[in-house]
């Protein structure tokens, strides 16, 4: 029914709150799930990749999506990679001193706000596919 209303010059507005209603509830179901089980945390954080990468959205929307959904997906990972000490280990020892590093060159970064919210997306990425690494037998 909405297509045909569509298609003799109808609005797009009911179309676009439908699916941003469905889209906003499989994100939320998404998410939920993930926090469950984490070996399927890898499935959004590529569509998440994918989705920034090649959509419409320009400039401030794109990265309150950006950000938002990286929060919203990695943010729970943050005490399991805490408690189970994979960042002391090996090669992820290694980055977390890179990302120390990377903490210090923001303080003379000509912009650096922008470079805190790269360095906190960078940190959050990282502590989800540690959190999938260490699952891996």
């Amino acid at each position: 029914m909405l297509a045909i209303y569509m298609l003799n010059g109808g609005s797009y507005l009911p179309a676009l709150a439908i699916f941003g209603v469905a889209a906003a509830f499989a994100v939320y179901k998404a998410a939920a799930y993930t926090r469950i089980d984490r070996q399927w945390l890898i499935v959004p954080l590529v569509m998440l990749t994918i989705f920034i990468n090649s959509f419409f959205l320009e400039g401030a929307p794109r990265a309150a999506v950006h950000y938002g959904l990286v929060v919203l997906f990695c943010a729970p990972c943050v005490p399991f990679v805490w408690r189970s000490g994979i960042c002391r280990r090996g090669g992820f020892e290694l980055y977390s001193i890179y990302f120390v590093w990377a903490l210090v060159t923001v303080t003379y970064s000509l912009a650096p706000e922008f470079s805190i919210v790269r360095l906190a997306d960078a940190m959050l990425m990282f502590c989800a596919v540690s959190a999938i690494v260490y699952g891996v037998e």
